[in-house]
């Protein structure tokens, strides 16, 4: 079953603001753009002006053959937050209603394309980041995704994941891992598929299925066992995550490119489709297959 399917085909068209300095309210949160509550779309866009770092396009030599999304961070694109980027956040659900990640979720699968221009240059900074999917943390907790899906020198996986409380006053260190196959085929479309148990104790896992121009099969890149969401254990509440009640401590995912600041680079990726489902051969075939 495929619970959500971002195609890029109708991007921008329900994304509405008069001008720049228009405020916008969802749900009492002020955001850049409001998105449009159909089902398949994201909630807000986070760029840095209207135009300027997302666009729309017909490729088809991407996995669909057919409409992709063009991402573009220069420097000083912050959007009045930490590091450069251009984001969509919060996926929408098929009710028309946030659709965050909780333990409720539990085993998904997503499926997700990336082309790197030919010329892709990663961000120079000393302490580099650059994310170009992630599971962004509970907003009180202010802090690294549970799971970011990466791409520098290299396509790799971080993670930040179960208790997250700090000890001593240190907080635990995030986890980098690398893929058996990172290479960056750059101006060539690489295919991911993702695979997760949802939850906040150590049964949980992430598996991530890599396939490039020409593989006839996927090959599994990364295999992780542990908790793969977040909670503090000085935080009593930081574990409810019931959507029903409408708690707030709530994993949600953002797609584009964020990175960390990088005068005199520009990064420029484009992405495909987008799917979030319950089995492997739905959401692939969602995803990559004309």
């Amino acid at each position: 079953m495929i619970t959500f399917l971002c195609d890029w085909s109708d991007f921008g068209s329900e994304f509405r603001l008069d001008s720049l300095y228009d405020v916008t309210y969802v749900d009492g949160t002020e955001v850049e753009w409001a998105g449009g509550k159909g089902p398949n779309h994201f909630r807000m866009v986070q760029e840095h002006g209207p135009g300027e770092s997302f666009s729309v396009v017909e490729d088809p030599t991407s996995p669909k053959g057919g409409t992709v999304l063009k991402v573009k961070v220069a420097p000083g694109d912050t959007c009045g937050y930490s590091g450069e980027r251009a984001e969509v956040s919060d996926m929408i659900g098929p009710n028309g209603k946030d659709f965050p990640v909780t333990p409720g979720n539990g085993h998904e699968f997503y499926g997700v394309s990336v082309k790197l221009d030919a010329d892709w240059t990663p961000p120079n900074a000393s302490w580099r980041w650059g994310i170009f999917l992630q599971l962004h943390c509970p907003n009180q907790a202010g802090i690294s995704p549970a799971f970011a899906m990466s791409v520098l020198d290299d396509f790799h996986v971080s993670v930040y994941a179960g208790d997250v409380a700090h000890v001593n006053g240190a907080a635990p260190p995030v986890t980098d891992l690398p893929f058996s196959n990172g290479a960056l085929q750059k101006g060539q479309w690489v295919e991911f598929m993702i695979e997760a148990l949802w939850t906040y104790s150590p049964e949980g896992f992430l598996n991530v299925f890599r396939k490039d121009v020409g593989d006839a099969e996927w090959t599994k890149v990364l295999a992780h066992t542990g908790p793969t969401l977040q909670w503090n254990s000085s935080v009593p509440a930081s574990r409810n995550s019931d959507v029903r009640r409408g708690e707030t401590y709530l994993h949600y995912w953002k797609a584009g490119y964020y990175r960390s600041e990088s005068p005199g680079v520009t990064s420029n990726l484009t992405l495909g489709p987008i799917v979030r489902g319950t089995t492997f051969e739905s959401v692939a075939r969602a995803a990559f297959s004309k």
